[in-house]
Order: C-alpha cells, then sequence, then structure tokens
C-alpha cells in the first residue's frame, strides 16, 4: 500500500543540518532529493535512511537546482498528497497536519509570508 502522504524535500549542501523530519499522525514517505552534494550530504541522506524506513534517497546525476530536485522528488511520490519543504527545516514539519488539512478542500495549499493560503 502506498503511503498517504509524501513530504519532498530538495537537499544540496546540507551535511550536519539534515534532521529527520517527522508527520505525526500520517502513513507518510519522506523523500529527500540530493542535487549532488559536495559537502557529504548524501552520505549523511543515506545514513539516516537505514534507521528510517519511511525516509527514500534520490540522487540527481548532476546539480540540475532546486526545481529539478523537486520534480523529481514529486515524480517519485507514491502518495495521493504530496507537500513539499526545504530540507534544512525553513520550513516547520510541525505545519503538515494544517497543510494536509487544508488539502482536503483544496487542489493546491503555498506558505505566503508565514500565513497559510490556498487555491480551490
Amino acid at each position: 500500500m502506498p503511503p498517504m502522504l509524501s513530504i519532498v524535500a530538495p537537499v544540496f549542501n546540507e551535511a550536519g543540518n539534515l534532521e529527520a523530519m517527522t508527520a505525526a499522525g500520517f502513513d507518510y514517505e519522506l523523500i529527500l532529493v540530493d542535487d549532488l552534494s559536495t559537502d557529504g550530504s548524501r552520505e549523511e541522506l543515506v545514513a539516516l535512511a537505514e534507521r528510517d524506513a519511511r525516509l527514500r534517497v534520490l540522487g540527481l546525476r548532476r546539480h540540475a537546482g532546486q526545481s529539478a530536485a523537486l520534480l523529481a522528488g514529486i515524480r517519485a511520490s507514491r502518495a495521493p498528497l504530496i507537500v513539499t519543504m526545504d530540507a534544512d527545516l525553513q520550513n516547520d514539519p510541525a505545519d503538515v497536519p494544517a497543510i494536509v488539512a487544508l488539502l482536503e478542500d483544496h487542489d493546491v495549499v503555498w506558505r505566503d509570508a508565514r500565513t497559510r493560503s490556498c487555491d480551490g
């Protein structure tokens, strides 16, 4: 069975800042896409994935940027709901339940200037 939620985050040179994100109360997968980091981020991601079966690590073959990393993660997701975040936790994973709740009634939810917005 696929999970109900995929959390996708691009990673580029975030070694030492990576933490496993959680979405308490949800059946989820976490897809972290390494954009050819040069600082050991990929090795750190692999170590995290060995400890958490919900974490999937993808690696781009060439540095392609944030948008390409997000697209790769979205394409690899198995869940009907997708939330994108920054791997450095600039976006608070504690916001995931509110985002998912908004997705029940809307197709897209985005964060703008620290307020939640939605488009039906």
